[in-house]
């Protein structure tokens, strides 16, 4: 019976995959700072806008590296909870529909009635990512390719 004592090349191929793991996770660390950016502005695109302040508040922030990367967004305005789980509340083209009158009747750069973006909604950041969610994939699944 013969044994193996050493193959030659083992080392070679022991620091190929080193490699390309660190590569990987590099891209890892890329994508997902890349999809909680775009999500962070497609949920910007969709905010509710009276004052701006909700807008403003909107923040991302990523921490980790590697495959432990971690993307965070989120809208810290105090109220911001309540705008985004109110489903009863009219947003975008529903308000401007329901408050047309009142919105062609007010003063020039009246605080309160003026056409709303038509996109705006209630769950602006959920909606997004619901909207986007292929794309955000598509930039993930292209790291393992």
């Amino acid at each position: 019976m013969s044994s193996i004592n050493h193959v030659h090349g083992v080392q070679d191929v022991l620091a190929h995959i080193k490699a390309t793991e660190a590569k990987h996770a590099q891209k890892c660390q890329q994508a997902i700072t890349r999809c909680t950016l775009l999500l962070e502005r497609y949920a910007k695109a969709l905010v509710p806008v009276q004052t701006g302040h909700l807008k403003a508040s909107g923040y991302s922030h990523i921490t980790g590296s590697g495959f432990n990367t971690v993307g965070k967004v989120a809208f810290t305005a105090e109220y911001a909870i309540w705008v985004h789980e109110d489903l009863t509340a009219l947003h975008g083209a529903a308000f401007n529909t329901a408050y047309a009158a009142k919105i062609a009747a007010a003063p020039p750069n009246d605080p309160y009635w003026f056409n709303r973006g038509k996109d705006q909604q209630a769950k602006f950041l959920l909606g997004a990512l619901n909207a986007h969610r292929e794309e955000f994939l598509g930039i993930l699944k292209a790291v393992v390719q």
